[in-house]
């Protein structure tokens, strides 16, 4: 997950090759220090970006068992299981942090068990046990104020009256900023659905086909944010 080790904030912050190690090493020092310098900092910077904490927790929002597989409320369990099996890693129940868990190099996936309306609790105890920030988090869900199939990234705000964001966000102090990608299921064509037992039902015949679609667009969504939050964190 994400690095405690203390890397430096900025290229300034980078110690510079010393003279005498060069020449130890056999280098031309008069004549291409800078180049070795130049290096220098790029193994640095590469070496920030690997261990850079900035949005590497990425957490799919859902309900955990059977009964609540394939509906429009899981969808983002569904995007980070996408992930999960395009990076060949699988997911591992981790009781301790109430949740399902599966890491790469570059970022963890998180799948809250704690039931949708208290995701917050999980994604706490993961932050407090790996000392993440409000920065390093992602988070994927889905929104019935956006039309079905939209994949939408907001950078914060409030949760828009989604329980899970909700919770996730009382565990920090008001008004904090959290990341997040929310996916467009639509609102019920028949008004007299409630929306709380519209997010609960099964996709229809229609929507599933869509799927493959809306979840390769999230995905790239998520590494195209993942990259440009990395890259802005170093400049």
């Amino acid at each position: 997950m994400c690095s405690d080790l203390p890397w430096p904030k900025a290229v300034e912050e980078i110690p510079p090759v010393r003279r005498d190690d060069a020449e130890t090493n056999g280098f031309w020092p008069e004549l291409i220090i800078l180049d070795i310098q130049i290096y220098h900092k790029m193994v640095v910077l590469s070496m920030m970006w690997h261990n850079s904490c900035a949005m590497k927790l990425l957490i799919g929002l859902g309900n955990p068992g059977k009964k609540y597989e394939r509906t429009r409320h899981n969808v983002g369990f569904l995007v980070v299981e996408e992930m999960a099996k395009q990076h060949k890693i699988a997911f591992k129940n981790k009781t301790s942090l109430e949740a399902d868990v599966a890491s790469t190099d570059a970022f963890t996936l998180l799948k809250p068990q704690t039931f949708m309306n208290v995701s917050g609790r999980s994604v706490k105890t993961v932050c407090t046990k790996h000392k993440c920030k409000a920065s390093d988090i992602l988070v994927i869900y889905d929104d019935a104020d956006i039309p079905f199939g939209d994949v939408r990234y907001k950078t914060g705000g409030s949760s828009g009256g989604h329980n899970g964001m909700q919770s996730i966000l009382d565990q920090f102090p008001k008004g904090t900023t959290i990341a997040r990608i929310r996916i467009g299921i639509g609102r019920p064509v028949n008004p007299d659905v409630p929306l709380d037992a519209f997010v609960l039902q099964k996709w229809t015949t229609e929507e599933e086909k869509m799927l493959p679609k809306i979840l390769k667009l999230t995905i790239e969504k998520i590494h195209e944010k993942i990259a440009e939050v990395s890259s802005n964190t170093l400049l």
